[in-house]
């Protein structure tokens, strides 16, 4: 599996010193900001952690899995996680925890199951790693990229401060299909134009279309015989 540094969105809430934690949501102030209500500034060094994903381009509905880890000896007690589109701060698809024991699938708005974050309980766990599973929702939302911010303790965390690479989506941005069509005509040398109703009767064909000639179809991206019209052409020497 190819695992690739990422930075996510990680926000650890818990109880200490009598401080209460949120244990089933995120607040709206955290979900937005990504950033915990401990009252106390986050750090500004960079975090001896790591965001991984295991995949580069993703589609509609596909999952990836998301893995923070230390990058030393340093252990770390809290986190939260979201996806977002690029550009945008409105977290998207949906979260599955993989250790119901430390890890908790959150709601920025109800019912959504778009955040994931550690799991409020009475002992702190002390973690090395974490691995949670992230499924694409089932329209298209474009490029993607995860957020985290992580806690090495109450006192000691970093907001915002782990960025995946982007992860891209091909169907979000790929053009129309077409024939390919010749961007500079001169007068043609060869032409034929007229309804295509078989594969080749005229030597029609779209082979060689944007390369060794310009073509032009209808409708759109179609190859004999289903074309209603068809017309190529070479530029002249």
């Amino acid at each position: 599996m190819l695992l690739l540094s990422a930075t996510v969105a990680i926000i650890f809430v818990l109880s200490n010193n009598g401080v209460n934690g949120y244990s089933s949501y995120v607040p709206p102030s955290a979900c937005a900001t990504l950033t915990p209500a401990h009252l106390v500034p986050g750090q500004t060094s960079t975090p001896p952690y790591e965001l991984l994903v295991d995949k580069q381009t993703y589609g509609v509905g596909e999952q990836i899995t998301v893995t923070i880890q230390r990058t030393g000896t340093e252990t770390f007690q809290g986190f939260y996680i979201q996806a977002r589109p690029v550009g945008q701060n409105q977290p998207v698809g949906t979260f599955i925890a993989l250790n119901d024991n430390n890890t908790l699938v959150v709601d920025c708005a109800p019912d959504t199951q778009n955040a994931v974050g550690h799991k409020k309980i009475v002992d702190i766990v002390e973690k090395t790693v974490v691995s949670v599973i992230w499924t694409a929702p089932n329209v298209t939302v474009g490029d993607i990229q995860f957020r985290a911010t992580v806690l090495q303790n109450f006192a000691t965390f970093w907001v915002d401060a782990l960025s995946s690479p982007v992860i891209s989506d091909p169907t979000a941005t790929q053009g129309p299909s077409n024939v390919p069509i010749a961007t500079e005509v001169t007068t043609p040398s060869i032409s034929t134009v007229g309804p295509v109703v078989d594969e080749d009767p005229l030597g029609i064909s779209t082979e060689g279309c944007g390369v060794t000639k310009g073509c032009y179809g209808v409708p759109d991206g179609c190859s004999p015989p289903i074309c209603d019209y068809l017309a190529t052409w070479v530029t002249g020497r």
